[in-house]
């Protein structure tokens, strides 16, 4: 499950700024806290849409998330190495299913039937809903950290 977004921000302002600062330790940190704020928008709209389309069953205590709601599976993963976030539903694995559905009839070996399960699509949907949020929330990020580490 590959879902790779890329967001380009051609602010030339900002990369003029960017690319005109000595610290590369600075510049990371500032380009970091600007994912940062994407990310999270992101996170929070695909658990607000989870709960939508979910219901009651958004709300059960998940053994996978030490006892946390379903809803928390959704995670946002913060790799300064790399200097990338990443939004994740697979902390509970169980959101894949819900998210992709299941098409095909599922029977046991002993015939028990397991039955279909129909996609929600609830993390593409915030995804694609989100793009100007996102771009908003990443330009604020990065304006305040630059504030923050510059000022």
């Amino acid at each position: 499950m590959s879902n790779n977004t890329t967001v380009d921000i051609e602010y030339k302002e900002v990369d003029d700024f960017l690319s005109s600062l000595d610290d590369d330790d600075t510049r990371k940190k500032i380009i970091l806290e600007g994912l940062k704020g994407g990310a999270k928008v992101l996170q929070m709209k695909t658990q607000e849409l989870f709960k939508t389309r979910m219901g009651a069953a958004a709300f059960h205590q998940s053994r996978y998330l030490k006892n946390k709601p379903f809803y928390e599976g959704v995670k946002m993963i913060v790799d300064k190495a790399y200097n990338e976030t990443i939004v994740s539903i697979m902390a509970d694995y169980r959101m894949r299913f819900f998210e992709k559905g299941v098409p095909k009839k599922r029977v046991t070996k002993k015939g028990y039937n397991r039955g279909t399960l129909d996609a929600k699509h609830f993390f593409r949907d915030a995804r694609d809903s989100s793009d100007q949020e996102i771009d908003n929330a990443i330009s604020e990020g990065i304006d305040t950290a630059m504030r923050k580490y510059l000022i």
